[in-house]
């Protein structure tokens, strides 16, 4: 038995940089990549090192296991670019607690499957983190190792499924818009030519400020001008 955690669980591409119109043919919008690695990542937040130390042992050999000590730690590493597959985070924190920690979680990685863990649970507590940090399991300490690799490997599956979705949602749509796009340059090869140059500027600006899905900005350029396809030649 490793008294380290929760014992109840409560179910709580851009185109060529020509700028000519008509003979422009951009490559295909890529939707997103699947986002599986090989060990799912696992972010950890708890305020006591030893309570992480207990963490990293049980969880090392199935999830690559990222530390935070203490609220404001786990708020700097939540960019989407970290693909963290599950959060688990303590309750009672200083400055930055639990229900912080989780309701900022669904707000900047609201893929990743949230878990929270204490020691002192009371229903107000589970109330505000239920309804503010939507958590898919409320754990309590102590837990052994085997209840909670149950409740995590349950947390993955969501959180695969939920990102599956996603991606097919996204796949179905790229094609569709692919085929428009494609209807759009026999029909009105000058609109064709805008759109391409609006999704090459999109495409920079994307990469300018970060944005993760930049097929989406794509995408939505290459749209722009798809009335051109009910207009008459000039």
């Amino acid at each position: 038995m490793v008294d380290v955690l929760p014992a109840r669980c409560v179910q709580g591409s851009q185109p060529e940089r020509t700028m000519s119109s008509e003979t422009v043919v951009p490559s295909p919008i890529r939707g997103p990549a699947p986002p599986f690695p090989t060990r799912p990542r696992i972010l950890c937040v708890d305020d006591e090192t030893h309570v992480l130390e207990g963490l990293g042992r049980v969880l090392r050999r199935d999830y690559e296991v990222v530390p935070a000590i203490g609220g404001a730690a786990a708020l700097a590493l939540m960019q989407p670019d970290q693909n963290f597959a599950i959060i688990i985070s303590d309750m009672r924190m200083p400055a930055v607690d639990g229900v912080a920690v989780l309701a900022a979680a669904r707000r900047l990685i609201p893929e990743t499957t949230r878990v929270l863990l204490t020691g002192q649970a009371d229903l107000r507590s589970a109330i505000s983190v239920v309804n503010e940090g939507g958590v898919f399991r409320f754990l309590t300490k102590p837990c052994s190792p085997e209840l909670l690799l149950a409740a995590l490997a349950h947390a993955l599956e969501l959180h695969q499924r939920v990102t599956a979705e996603r991606i097919l949602l996204a796949q179905t749509l790229t094609g569709s818009v692919q085929a428009l796009i494609e209807v759009l340059g026999a029909a009105n090869p000058g609109a064709f030519g805008r759109a391409t140059r609006v999704r090459f500027l999109m495409g920079e600006l994307a990469a300018m400020i970060g944005f993760r899905d930049r097929w989406q900005m794509e995408m939505a350029a290459m749209l722009s001008q798809i009335g051109g396809i009910a207009l008459p030649p000039a």
